[in-house]
């Protein structure tokens, strides 16, 4: 049986603050998405509203993204053991992490545009 270290038990309980937070800044990518769609005048149908949707969706799955990553940190600081779990834990965080970053490039992108 594995026993986590208290160097990997921080590394789990910073995975799962962090993965949190991310999430969170993803929620407000997000919510300016949907009200820049909402603030442009005069222009409407698809023209406007399939990049803000499209914004929205990969947006939404970064999110979900990170709420996966808090759940594998989690169930691995429960099961207190097993280095797979830790492993994945490491990994659905760093996806999120460049999730983030390409979903934070693509806002302003879009949003600014």
């Amino acid at each position: 049986m594995i026993v986590y270290s208290s160097t990997q038990v921080a590394t789990l309980g910073a995975v799962l603050i962090a993965s949190a937070v991310l999430s969170g800044i993803v929620l407000i990518f997000l919510g300016l998405t949907i009200f820049s769609c909402h603030t442009h005048e005069g222009v409407s149908g698809d023209k406007l509203r399939h990049p803000h949707e499209t914004v929205a969706w990969v947006t939404f799955f970064t999110v979900l993204l990170g709420l996966a990553a808090v759940a594998v940190a989690l169930a691995a600081l429960v099961a207190g053991s097993g280095g797979l779990l830790f492993r994945w834990a490491i990994t659905v965080f760093l996806f999120q992490l460049v999730a983030t970053v390409a979903v934070a490039g693509v806002c302003m992108r879009k949003l600014l545009a």
